[in-house]
């Protein structure tokens, strides 16, 4: 598959890492307060759920992908109203 831009290049990582339904699911980005860019991906219980070895593959994917653009990247609870129970951010740094 040919993916663009930082969210295709998040579905790409996810599904590396063997997260293929989450690599459909909801990932937007937007400006982060801070400065630079957020993906998120909002159904993550997934991948907060997963065995560390799969957690520590979509990090190294995540890494592969982004380098250096990564400042953090963290779980936060999911709003009350969706099924889930976390959601996964990815801060990045402008190009």
């Amino acid at each position: 598959m040919n993916f663009r831009g930082d969210t295709g290049l998040f579905r790409s990582a996810l599904m590396l890492a063997g997260f293929f339904p989450q690599a459909e699911c909801s990932i937007f980005n937007d400006n982060h307060k801070s400065g630079g860019r957020r993906l998120k991906l909002w159904f993550a219980d997934s991948v907060f759920k997963a065995p560390q070895e799969q957690q520590k593959a979509l990090e190294k994917e995540l890494r592969a992908v982004f380098g250096d653009r990564i400042k953090t990247m963290y779980f936060v609870d999911a709003p009350y109203w969706v099924w889930c129970t976390k959601s996964l951010c990815i801060q990045l740094k402008e190009f």
